[in-house]
Formats: C-alpha cells, sequence, structure tokens
C-alpha cells in the first residue's frame, strides 16, 4: 500500500468549505400537557437559518399524578407522544415518553412529599433520531396524557443546523472581519 499524505486524500479546501456550511445546535421543546389531554400539540419552528439535521434527542418530564388529592410523584410514567415533521408522522403511533426520552423521568418540585419519591433517573443514552428538518419546518410532537394532574416535560433536538449558501456566506464573512 503506498503512503499518501492526508492532505492528498481529504481536500482541505473542500472539508473546510463543509465544516463552515454547518455548525452544532440544539433545538428545544418543552411543554405542560393538561390533566387527561388526549393530545396537545408543542411545535418549535425550524427558524430559516437552515436546515436541521437532527442526530439524536434527549428529555425529561415529569411523573406526577393526584392521589387522595394530593400531587404525588409516582414514577409511572403518564405522557405518550407522536413525533411529526410538519403534519408528516416519525413515530407512527404515540409511544411512551418513558421509551424514547434519557435522562428520562425527574422529580417534580410540585409534590408534598419529595423526600419520600421515587428517585429520578441518572441514566443518560441519547436515543438515535437522524432526520433532516427542512428550513422554516416545524417540529410538533402530539403529546396525550393520562394524569389526573398537568404534567411537564422537555426534549432536545440536538444535530447540526445546514445554513443556506446565503447564511453560510454571512457567517464566513463575520469570522473573516
Amino acid at each position: 500500500m503506498k503512503n499518501r499524505l492526508f492532505s492528498q486524500v481529504v481536500l482541505p479546501d473542500v472539508a473546510f468549505e463543509i465544516q463552515n456550511a454547518q455548525d452544532r445546535d440544539i433545538l428545544v421543546m418543552q411543554g405542560t400537557i393538561p390533566a387527561g389531554s388526549g393530545g396537545t400539540d408543542i411545535t418549535i419552528n425550524v427558524s430559516q437559518l437552515g436546515h436541521f439535521l437532527c442526530q439524536f434527542i434527549t428529555g425529561t418530564f415529569e411523573t406526577i399524578t393526584l392521589v387522595g388529592g394530593v400531587i404525588t410523584d409516582t414514577g409511572v410514567n403518564y405522557l405518550f407522544g407522536q413525533l411529526r415533521d410538519g403534519t408528516r408522522p416519525l413515530f407512527s403511533d404515540r409511544v411512551p415518553f418513558s421509551l424514547f426520552l434519557t435522562p428520562g423521568r425527574r422529580k417534580s418540585p410540585l409534590t408534598v412529599t419529595p423526600a419520600t419519591d421515587p428517585a429520578g433517573n441518572t441514566l443518560f443514552y441519547p436515543m438515535e433520531l437522524e432526520h433532516i428538518f427542512a428550513v422554516n419546518s416545524n417540529i410538533t410532537m402530539n403529546v396525550a396524557s393520562t394524569s389526573t394532574t398537568p404534567v411537564s416535560f422537555e426534549i432536545a433536538f440536538h444535530g447540526k443546523r445546514i445554513f443556506s449558501g446565503a447564511a453560510a456566506d454571512a457567517c464566513r464573512n463575520k469570522a473573516r472581519g
């Protein structure tokens, strides 16, 4: 095998052009779902900066409900969601949040017995979700709840922002001064 210099294998000008046309980005979706909701849409917009290449997702959610008129953290998942790109479903049906969000359940500040509530999850294995969301499109999660009290959640979509040609040129020009 013939030894070749790195610069002969990877074209630096092409590599820098690709690198300058994208940037790491995180889009955050959060919401509070009403008690017993049959389905609430929570939506975030990708914006005009460029397409968003999602690589994985993480998130947390509460596991509270009313027990004897008192908000109690039961450790049971009450939220189910269906992810959509605009109107196109990415999940075929609503999926329990406990199956795809990590670190997952967290303690709620709303309970009256925080010392005896079940511990929150500490494992952190981001779920792979590779999907390109187009510029100006909406990421929507239709969330249903079986809890008897409102329940909150947060989801972070981690990935790369793929700038449009004009946005990439503006970033390069700004970096050059």
